[in-house]
């Protein structure tokens, strides 16, 4: 088991679900705790990728928390493919927005094809389609034609919403 794994097995079962606002302290304080020791390791890029991968067959939603928190702490081109495969899975929430986000962050070109793909996610409880508009800013932040392309067919979208934020950003860029 690697250190990361390690981690998230030990910071996984510190974890449970709030339901006060005690309870919501405590899950903070647990989740501080894992990211301050996530940012003290040098060279995890691979095993987060593993990890990330790992959550395409075995996954709990603290799991899936944890490995996506890793990610974001320790942003970098090699998770841009696991990360991609992840924002693609349709059967289940895996926290898409900071996915996305996330490779917005990364600023890969390779990230384009998954989120101009997910703009189309039709998410139960995502009643203001933050996942659409999320894929339009890391869009946005990726900033190459072909990035602007995918902004600009979403200026069509069935939903206002992700009509809006297109035609925003859109012509931010124009």
């Amino acid at each position: 088991m690697g250190r990361v794994a390690e981690l998230v097995s030990a910071f996984e079962s510190q974890l449970r679900p709030c339901s006060s606002f005690a309870q919501w302290e405590a899950f903070r304080l647990v989740l501080t705790g894992f990211c301050s020791a996530i940012k003290q390791l040098d060279d995890v890029e691979t095993e987060i990728a593993c990890g990330l991968r790992e959550l395409l067959i075995h996954r709990t939603p603290f799991q899936v928390m944890l490995w996506i928190q890793a990610a974001l702490e320790k942003p970098s081109v090699g998770l841009v493919e696991p990360l991609c495969e992840l924002l693609a899975v349709r059967d289940c929430y895996l926290q898409h927005e900071w996915i996305a986000e996330l490779l917005g962050e990364i600023g890969d070109p390779r990230a384009i094809g998954v989120l101009s793909d997910t703009c189309s996610f039709d998410l139960e409880g995502d009643v203001f389609r933050s996942l659409p508009k999320r894929c339009l800013q890391a869009l946005d932040a990726i900033g190459t034609p072909e990035a602007l392309v995918a902004i600009e067919a979403q200026r069509s979208s069935a939903w206002m919403e992700v009509r809006d934020e297109a035609n925003e950003l859109w012509g931010d860029n124009n």
